[in-house]
């Protein structure tokens, strides 16, 4: 399955169809190109006989969220059916591909960019994200995700871990040595009721579970193909 970026222009898109040939492709872009995006799926499923979806509901604004959290449900959804997955950037802006390419990198998408008749794959990367968490973060992750991704206290989180409330605070807030689930990205709190902390798995934190998950249970043995 291949995912490709999407702005004003297509030629990417088309070239790297032609050099990586699927069944299955998927266009994600922002809202304002949502009509040149159905346009190309149109003209790719009639002349390449290529079924594509569209993700078209990604933001200026929100434009990290919005892509991790369409390049994670794109994972989730077709992990069982595809072995491999490409992700073209040769076409977006830079923020696009930007947030598109850390969202591959953190569910095992590789990825390649074309210029007109010349495909490249580039080197993947590993965000240093693993190397900070220890067991009990770990553990905070998977606890939050177990239950919807969110707990109203401190407490509740401490029931299902069996940290006690001091332990969790130094794991989710860090101190000035070590970096907590907040710092890295992976987890948000916000006080409400009663002095209470809500304590929420972001996208971000979602997608490094799913990465782990992605890759025990669809490994990626095939390489890209060879794209000149």
């Amino acid at each position: 399955m291949q995912i490709a970026t999407l702005a004003d222009t297509t030629d990417g898109v088309l070239a790297g169809l032609r050099y990586a040939p699927v069944s299955k492709l998927a266009l994600i872009c922002l809202k304002r190109d949502a009509k040149i995006a159905e346009k190309l799926s149109i003209g790719i499923a009639d002349t390449l006989k290529v079924e594509v979806d569209i993700y078209d509901r990604i933001t200026r604004e929100n434009i990290f969220q919005d892509v991790m959290g369409t390049v994670s449900t794109i994972a989730r959804k077709h992990v069982d059916k595809y072995e491999d997955f490409l992700l073209n950037l040769s076409e977006g802006n830079r923020m696009l591909c930007v947030a598109a390419a850390l969202a591959a990198s953190l569910v095992g998408f590789r990825f390649f960019v074309c210029e007109e008749n010349h495909c490249v794959a580039l080197p993947s990367f590993k965000l240093p994200i693993t190397g900070m968490l220890s067991e009990p973060k770990m553990k905070v992750l998977e606890a939050l995700d177990r239950v919807g991704g969110e707990v109203e206290s401190l407490d509740q989180l401490g029931d299902l871990t069996n940290y006690r409330k001091t332990l969790l605070s130094y794991h989710i807030n860090g101190s000035e040595e070590v970096h907590g689930l907040t710092d890295l990205g992976l987890a948000e709190t916000r006080r409400h009721t009663r002095g209470k902390i809500r304590i929420k798995l972001t996208t971000l934190g979602r997608m490094f579970l799913e990465n782990g998950h992605l890759r025990r249970t669809k490994p990626r043995t095939k390489s890209i193909p060879t794209i000149e």
